[in-house]
């Protein structure tokens, strides 16, 4: 997959290995530019038995999604998640990806979703109503609730009651134990010193196991007739007439519990941080929000383009997905070198998103850029909030309707303002993660 226009990738030799390597454990994302900034935009470092392969050239990073996809599988930091969501489509692979893929997609196409926006925007509602003020509120925790609120509610039904507090319990938990494998210093730790982690990511597998199971159960018994996602999962069929076994079902509801959750609370809590800090952005939020009398409709979304452009903008300075790897299962030639089997490409989307040849004056937050064309102008590869290729997000339309509905709600009954003297730190594990929380000055309108 070498094109005569690709950078050429740069091995930086020992002591530049060692300075990378160093650069990145230290700060992820701020390494990551530095090696960039250093090397150039497509890196190879080495760690003890693996090959990293850093690809933050935006037409050379949405190859490696579209292109290599047949020499490709997912990453190892991504395949621990398997230890709790099993075979879902954020693990799975090959013909099975494929057949699962094929039967959960017809529910998240765009036409399929307008059932659920008035659940959305009934729970945005409710969160609103109940949204802590103050002049420092920390906005993630609700927003969590909200995000898993919506799920409950697109997921289960409003007849199935899931038992939110604790699956939100055991989902935090899992995060923490997903970082320690693979972001802390502990994940340079042999198998048989991790062994208490995975002891406890088990537990929490095991407990949320039992969540989806019971309420699978219950909708088997009282009937698949309605519009709810985990119905229409049920009954989806492939050519042969078959559907999802016991443990695929409840493998891709997990996916979707551990995935749609996190990620679309923190897009809300980003924005909400940006909005914040740009007062006359806000302002025009909410006008546009108040002139849309009932959001419920999915059409509404076509009155609330700023709102989409505001959520658009504030994935691209603070993606939740920050880094999309991929693991070489074929000798490939790339960017001017051969690399093995095992080798792992990172797509950093966290330097694809803020790299000024695509996005002028990038770390600006400038909402008018999806409006104008300058954002269309970008190379194919250069945002990718929810992947690229064919395992971009199955659920990149459900969240997009999510976020822009729950923005333009919550904005119409709050206001947002800084706290003075806090700033945002970023703890990059799985997802995006602020390290202390996004604090803000909550006041009602």
């Amino acid at each position: 997959m070498t094109h005569p226009s690709d950078p050429r990738a740069v091995d930086p030799g020992l002591l530049g290995q060692v300075w990378a390597n160093a650069t990145f454990l230290r700060d992820p994302l701020g390494g990551m530019e530095r090696i960039q900034q250093r090397y150039g935009d497509v890196v190879i470092t080495r760690f003890p038995g693996q090959t990293f392969v850093q690809v933050a050239d935006p037409n050379l990073a949405g190859r490696v999604l579209r292109e290599l996809r047949d020499a490709t599988i997912k990453d190892f930091a991504t395949r621990v998640l398997s230890e709790v969501v099993g075979n879902g489509l954020l693990t799975n692979e090959g013909d099975s990806w494929k057949r699962q893929r094929r039967l959960a997609a017809p529910p998240f196409r765009p036409k399929a979703l307008k059932p659920y926006t008035a659940a959305m925007v009934r729970c945005a509602s409710r969160a609103a109503e109940s949204f802590p003020s103050g002049d420092q509120v920390d906005v993630h925790p609700p927003l969590a609730r909200l995000t898993l609120d919506i799920l409950a509610q697109t997921i289960f039904g409003g007849d199935l009651e899931m038992d939110a507090a604790r699956v939100e319990r055991h989902l935090e938990r899992v995060m923490a134990q997903f970082y320690r494998i693979t972001g802390s210093w502990e994940a340079v730790l042999p198998h048989r010193l991790q062994r208490t982690i995975m002891r406890q990511l088990h537990a929490d597998r095991d407990a949320l196991h039992q969540v989806v199971d019971t309420l699978i159960a219950q909708r088997r018994a009282q009937g698949t007739e309605g519009p709810d996602l985990l119905s229409r999962l049920i009954e989806a069929r492939d050519d042969e007439g078959r559907g999802m076994d016991g443990a695929q079902l409840r493998d891709e509801v997990l996916t979707l519990l551990l995935a749609g959750h996190e990620t679309t609370a923190l897009a809300l809590g980003y924005a909400l941080w940006l909005l914040a800090a740009h007062p006359e952005v806000q302002t025009r939020l909410h006008t546009e929000a108040e002139a849309v009398p009932a959001l419920n409709d999915h059409h509404d979304l076509d009155e609330l383009p700023f709102t989409r452009a505001v959520v658009l903008e504030s994935m691209r300075l603070y993606p939740p997905a920050w880094l999309i790897g991929r693991e070489l299962t074929a000798p490939t030639p790339f960017a001017g070198k051969d690399l093995g089997v095992g080798t792992q490409l990172l797509v950093p989307i966290w330097l694809l998103h803020r790299d000024a040849r695509s996005f002028p004056d990038p770390l600006t937050f400038r909402p008018d850029r999806w409006l104008d064309g300058t954002a269309e102008a970008a190379p194919k590869g250069a945002y990718l909030p929810f992947g690229g290729g064919p395992r971009i997000c199955i659920g990149q339309h459900f969240a997009m309707i999510e976020a822009v509905l729950s923005l333009a709600v919550l904005i119409r009954q709050l206001r947002v303002s800084p706290v003075p003297g806090f700033s945002l730190e970023l703890l990059p594990t799985v997802t995006l993660r602020p390290r202390r929380g996004i604090l803000l000055g909550i006041s009602r309108r």
